[in-house]
């Protein structure tokens, strides 16, 4: 049964140490009754957790218990402001289901940037000009653009050398034998905005699909929402992009538990 809530701040702050000693500091949003499944947010890059805290309690309040992390180097996890915006080493853990938002075939974008050069994500606008803000291909809601701005934890400069580490561990996952290592029967879910700069017009989100398919995962799903642009869980439709996830993961979970 849904319940009523309030608040988007999470219900528990707290940290746990990495392999590399590294403190991550971490939120949980909790149900009001007992969970039946639990969700574990992964931020983008240049940003944190807590903005998807919205996201979150739609979750529980389908009675799906949410953990998220701020990622080595983001958000509160990082050290210092200087931090901000480099990429950090982690793991992975064992998982049911998987919902991805604005995912693209990295390794297929990587030529469009020169890794030599700072990345100026202004650029990314080219479709939408004139552009208001530096941000505005992140979602037509103009709010979320602004509090994006803002947000000292986002929008800071984006550093060389992870830009470089990103692009590289992009080629290493989509490896046909690191694909193959996953489940064949997992269920995937991805969703994005045919509008996503960094989708090109959607000609990467189908090559990530075709690489899943060829390696044999045989339980995707993909959901075009038109005139949505990178960030779908944040743009002015969310209710409906939300209830699309729901409604696939009420049923993949439906699977998993009978």
């Amino acid at each position: 049964m849904a319940t009523t809530v309030t608040s988007a701040s999470p219900d528990a702050t707290f940290g746990y140490r990495g392999t590399d000693g590294t403190t991550i500091i971490a939120y949980r949003w909790d149900t009001v009754g007992p969970p039946h499944a639990a969700c574990q947010l992964s931020h983008g890059m240049d940003e944190h957790a807590l903005r998807y805290s919205e996201f979150a309690r739609a979750l529980i309040a389908k009675g799906v218990v949410v953990y998220g992390q701020d990622h080595r180097k983001h958000g509160a996890t990082a050290r210092s402001v200087t931090e901000l915006g480099r990429l950090g080493h982690g793991g992975c853990v064992e998982i049911g289901v998987v919902v991805l938002t604005g995912t693209a075939a990295l390794d297929l974008l990587e030529p469009a940037f020169n890794l030599d050069q700072p990345i100026e994500l202004s650029a990314l606008n080219t479709a939408f000009h004139p552009a208001r803000t530096d941000f505005d291909w992140l979602s037509w809601d103009e709010s979320v653009v602004e509090a994006y701005i803002r947000d000292p934890l986002c929008s800071v400069a984006l550093d060389m050398e992870s830009c470089k580490e990103m692009f590289l561990g992009a080629r290493r996952i989509i490896d046909p034998e690191a694909l193959r290592q996953i489940h064949n029967e997992l269920p995937i879910f991805i969703s994005v905005g045919d509008l996503d700069p960094l989708n090109q017009k959607l000609t990467l989100v189908e090559a990530l699909v075709g690489r899943f398919r060829l390696a044999g995962l045989k339980n995707v799903t993909v959901k075009v929402y038109h005139g949505a642009r990178h960030e779908v869980l944040n743009e002015i439709n969310r209710d409906v992009v939300v209830n699309d996830i729901w409604s696939w993961l009420e049923h993949a979970i439906s699977n998993i538990s009978s």
